[in-house]
């Protein structure tokens, strides 16, 4: 107690005179800073967007093939996916050119001038390898003789990419969201294309999927944009089935689905994690924390598994015997979310002799494997586990080849590439990856790309998104699962214009993503997009570096004071290279390292592109919305418009239109752990802090 109050109600009081007095210190040292920002950061130039090529589709050095009076020939026994690909193949040319081609099962008499989709018995034999098309892959083979074009995978997701990527390469058709699929006009359904050309792809990642909200829970979309994963639900066989967990239990499932501690706890206790001790136990009041259970060497608890125990191995065996479905369907036997791995002597000693925590785990799932490897029932069982906090350095023992480790980016920085050998957030990561791919090549990834915190702040790592997944093709890697704003606002942090350049990324890691995304942009936010494309790429451009310590100093947003606050006067002045992970504040000032002048120009650019937008309601409002992120970012660090340097009624009556339109476009999406819960907004405060969980 202090003066008869608490220390929070003490620093609440204080607080009432320190922020007013900060903000009147901040304003009279304007006349001071904003002239030295002018001269050190002159105004840049308005940006111009360069004039748009004409598009170009189809092959260069090809002929011009009409296809006008050719029919679309399918065999809707051999794959139910055969029907949706040939009806959307007639439906697109349709849009595009306004010529219907007929379409007929191949159970019609043969002819020439026929686009074949899928397995026909039109092929002569070996005339197709679908051994060389493997996973989700696919082929087009023109034969120029026989005036037959061929458009098929070996299996129905890959057909549909054989449809729908030739429809994106010969008619520029894109699925850019749910609602927006563009369909440019032709005179004709003529196509550039090489005599007897033959080209094919295979997807490097066979498990591609993500949990973006909005348009992926679109099945068109899904199926278009090359997703395969079936995280939101087993897809169906007319867009060609999923790879899918069993029973939809893909993630933390050992205790939540496998070995349910209020089942088998109280009986079983030594199935459960031996722990010498643990810190989160509240021993005064034992029912808030959770069961435990003192024995000999420590507690048990029921927060992992004793892995060496071979009862648990036994029950892993019929629980595995109990959900596995089928082919494409994978069985997780995953850890929780804690670092509380078992210390008993058994698991103690196999991590000792592995090196690596993972050694329990990956011992544990060869067992399980083993155990199902002799019984033909199980032919194409895939197993998965997680290489995760805990767990995520590799071992010395070489996973079973149907067991699926799925390594997290739980821990990495997002300013910089994995493999950016200038990040050392990242080297262990990227020494993670590299030494798994040498023990296995059933890597699959389970990565970040929101701040969890903050779902509604501009997360600035654009940058990483293509790398990353190059690099992740460059190991072996053989899925990627993107984790997303699942739960947040489809359009306030970018969260479309990510899912579709993820999906994008995913089917093809070296796809120009420029272009991916000027595209995206002009049909999102019409006239405006090409403005708030060079928005994206300021922030690619402003992330990761060394923070300039006049910026430090002189900016409005991080006055000298709020440098000294966040750290040491020294470490602010000159401060290492700028990280930041998905669970960071925007409030740091670290995340995007924008100069006065920069974020005019970005403001600018908002403005340009709201005023190019204003004719076309919807593509304002994409522009409203979006723009949420960029305000959200400028009131957490106090810049421009929100900046205490502008007189107090101006900046205080910007944070309340904010908040406004910020519950307006997010309603209470806010955070993970989180919703908004300011009903009326402290101006003081920063977006920052309007979840409770959230800083």
């Amino acid at each position: 107690m202090v003066f008869g109050m608490t220390w929070a109600e003490f620093y609440a009081f204080l607080d009432r005179f320190y922020r007013p007095v900060m903000a009147w210190i901040l304003s009279t040292t304007a006349c001071i800073t904003i002239p030295i920002q002018s001269l050190i950061y002159p105004a840049k130039k308005a940006y111009i967007p360069p004039e748009a090529a004409a598009a170009v589709y189809g092959i260069d050095g090809g002929s011009e093939l009409d296809l006008t009076d050719w029919k679309i020939v399918y065999n809707a026994a051999a794959d139910a996916a055969n029907v949706t690909a040939a009806t959307a193949l007639q439906n697109y040319i349709k849009q595009c050119t306004g010529v219907t081609l007929p379409v007929a099962q191949d159970s019609t008499a043969a002819g020439a001038r026929e686009i074949l989709i899928g397995q026909t018995n039109r092929e002569t034999a070996g005339q197709i390898d679908r051994t060389a098309i493997p996973r989700d892959g696919y082929t087009w083979q023109l034969d120029s003789a026989a005036e037959r074009l061929f458009l098929t995978g070996a299996n129905g997701r890959g057909t549909l990419q054989a449809v729908y990527q030739f429809l994106d390469k010969f008619f520029g058709v894109k699925f850019y969201i749910a609602s927006i699929i563009v369909t440019p006009a032709a005179e004709s359904p003529t196509i550039t294309i090489p005599a007897d050309y033959s080209y094919s792809y295979v997807p490097p990642f066979g498990y591609r999927d993500q949990s973006w909200n909005g348009s992926p829970n679109n099945v068109t979309y899904w199926s278009a944009n090359g997703l395969s994963g079936g995280n939101r639900g087993d897809r169906a066989a007319s867009i060609g089935g999923s790879i899918f967990y069993a029973g939809r239990r893909w993630a933390h499932t050992i205790i939540a689905n496998f070995l349910p501690y209020a089942t088998y706890f109280a009986a079983h206790p030594e199935w459960y994690s031996l722990r010498k001790a643990i810190d989160y136990i509240d021993f005064e009041n034992p029912n808030e924390s959770g069961p435990y259970l003192e024995v000999e060497g420590g507690y048990r608890v029921p927060e992992q598994l004793c892995l060496s125990n071979p009862e648990v191995i036994t029950q892993a065996v019929a629980y595995v015997k109990s959900v596995w479905a089928g082919p494409e369907k994978i069985v997780s036997l995953t850890q929780r979310d804690n670092q509380y791995y078992c210390e008993c002597d058994a698991c103690a000693a196999i991590d000792e002799e592995e090196g690596s925590h993972s050694g329990t785990l990956i011992r544990f799932m060869n067992a399980v494997s083993d155990a199902l490897a002799a019984d033909p029932a199980y032919d194409g069982l895939q197993l998965d586990t997680f290489a995760y906090m805990y767990s995520r350095h590799p071992c010395k023992t070489a996973p079973n080849p149907n067991v699926i480790v799925r390594l997290c980016s739980y821990e990495c920085c997002f300013a910089h590439a994995f493999n950016d050998p200038a990040c050392e957030v990242n080297e262990t990561f990227a020494a993670d990856l590299i030494g798994w791919s040498e023990l296995t090549d059933n890597i699959f990834i389970w990565d970040y790309t929101t701040d969890f915190n903050h779902f509604n702040c501009i997360y600035p790592n654009f940058q990483v998104l293509q790398p990353n997944l190059q690099f992740f093709r460059d190991y072996g890697v053989k899925g990627v699962f993107a984790q997303g704003g699942w739960t947040g606002s489809t359009g306030t942090e970018f969260g479309e214009l990510r899912a579709y350049l993820l999906c994008r990324l995913m089917y093809n890691p070296d796809l120009d993503f420029d272009t991916e995304l000027e595209g995206f942009c002009g049909a999102f936010y019409g006239e405006g997009g090409p403005y708030i494309a060079e928005f994206i790429r300021q922030t690619m451009g402003n992330v990761g570096g060394k923070p300039d310590p006049a910026l430090t100093l002189f900016q409005s947003t991080a006055s000298v004071f709020n440098s000294i606050a966040g750290g040491t006067f020294l470490s602010k002045l000159f401060p290492a290279k700028a990280h930041f992970g998905i669970w960071e504040s925007p409030a740091n000032g670290t995340m995007l390292q924008m100069k006065p002048n920069t974020v005019k120009y970005c403001d600018d650019l908002w403005a340009k592109a709201k005023e190019l937008a204003a004719p076309n309601a919807t593509y304002l409002n994409n522009c409203l919305r979006s723009e949420i992120s960029w305000r959200y970012m400028k009131a957490c660090t106090r810049s421009g418009e929100f900046a205490f340097t502008n007189a107090m009624p101006a900046w205080q009556g910007e944070i309340l239109d904010f908040y406004y339109d910020l519950r307006g476009y997010a309603e209470n999406i806010y955070a993970y752990f989180d919703t908004l819960r300011q009903v009326v907004p402290d101006v003081w405060s920063r977006p920052s802090e309007w979840g409770s969980k959230s800083v």
